[in-house]
């Protein structure tokens, strides 16, 4: 009988890549034709492909990692909401780096070049970072829910901060378990040697119910919870920023604060929208999936899929052009950073840690004086100027 090689399709949230199967519906089992198993594309395709992952890994490990820097090695930037920032550079330009790159060749090629160790690793980093990722976008949101909700309350310190970001990647690490333990490398035999995939292989088999269900609850933890409980935080947030006001609020002090507390909530607003748009098409495919497999066998879905993936992954560079459009400060720090690029000026006055011209000024009507218990004079942190909110 004819031989009739079909590719299967089978997208893993964890990985975001593909697999590829073949039905072999011949009555004997000799090995099929590797070249014909591996989806080739011509040249120029391949080309175009590698430099747009290219392009987009080196801006989202470069400026994930300019970010790390603005934050740590400035004082004035080690605020709470900022060593969230920093978690969250850290997890895109882990997944930049240590999984996109090799995920990449795999699809590219449908040949896992990297062994069985990275095989795992690789699993388990997909599904750690954007877990971390979207945990901490959570925690920024309830910070900003109490600081603006319920400002009378005592603000997230910056030790508390470090110990949600600690308990994040254990729950993040906890959940990417199951693809650590059935992550495992498999060579198929072919008639001329054989080929290598990096596959999960769960106890019921490749392609199975667990695996269908272990990607709805990420999409659940992962996406619809967190990103509906910061859309309900962050409309909260915009109706007492833009629509309450209460009586007294209309001295400049005030005006500058609100105005810099909406910039922060804009600036998050933005981060979250960018995230949902990006991975929303990655769980339609999963569900349409399982519901319609012969999506699997139509002609360009080596090519939709890649795309799929592409913007996924690109979520992880779009962070630090948010920052440097919506924030003065990282602006700054981006402008130092790059200071060697044609085009980028950048002088010492602009430092992020030198002084504003109003910050004198506004240190006099930005703090509101008490006297504590032993009569001396201290300042409020609440009433810090409006410049301190990011």
């Amino acid at each position: 009988m004819e031989t009739s090689l079909v590719p299967v399709v089978s997208f893993n949230f964890s990985m975001a890549e593909i697999d590829f199967g073949f039905v072999d519906n011949r009555t004997n089992s000799s090995p099929p034709d590797c070249s014909a198993m591996m989806y080739t594309q011509p040249a120029f395709a391949q080309f175009l492909w590698s430099l747009l992952f290219g392009v987009m890994i080196v801006i989202a490990a470069g400026g994930n990692i300019i970010v790390v820097w603005i934050v740590l090695a400035h004082r004035r930037m080690r605020t709470v909401t900022n060593y969230f920032l920093v978690n969250l550079a850290i997890a895109d330009a882990m997944v930049a780096t240590l999984n996109v790159p090799f995920n990449f060749s795999f699809l590219l090629n449908n040949i896992w070049y990297f062994g069985f160790v990275y095989c795992k690793i690789a699993r388990c980093l997909g599904v750690l970072t954007v877990i971390a990722s979207v945990f901490t976008l959570s925690a920024i949101a309830v910070d900003r829910y109490i600081a603006i909700v319920h400002p009378m309350r005592p603000r997230m310190s910056k030790s508390r901060a470090k110990t949600i970001i600690a308990f994040v990647w254990v729950i993040a690490t906890i959940i990417c378990l199951p693809l650590l333990i059935y992550a495992r490398t498999k060579d198929l035999p072919c008639k001329d040697g054989k080929r290598t995939i990096c596959i999960l292989e769960w106890p019921d088999g490749t392609f199975s119910d667990y695996d269908f269900w272990y990607n709805v609850a990420s999409m659940i933890l992962a996406y619809f919870l967190p990103l509906s409980a910061m859309a309900v935080s962050y409309t909260i947030v915009g109706i007492k920023l833009w629509v309450s006001h209460a009586p007294g609020e209309s001295s400049s002090r005030h005006r500058e604060q609100l105005k810099a507390k909406r910039k922060v909530v804009k600036m998050m607003i933005v981060v979250v929208l960018l995230f949902a748009i990006c991975w929303l098409p990655v769980h339609v495919y999963i569900l349409l999936g399982r519901h319609h497999r012969e999506i699997y066998r139509s002609e360009h879905i080596q090519e939709i899929y890649m795309f799929i993936y592409w913007l996924a992954m690109s979520n992880s560079m779009t962070n630090p052009f948010i920052y440097c459009w919506m924030n003065d400060r990282f602006r700054k720090g981006f402008k130092k950073a790059l200071r060697f690029l044609p085009g980028v000026k950048w002088k010492p006055e602009d430092s992020i840690d030198a002084p504003r011209p109003s910050t004198l000024s506004s240190y006099a009507s930005g703090h509101s004086m008490k006297l504590s218990r032993n009569g001396s004079v201290m300042t409020t942190v609440e009433d810090a100027p409006a410049e301190n909110v990011l």
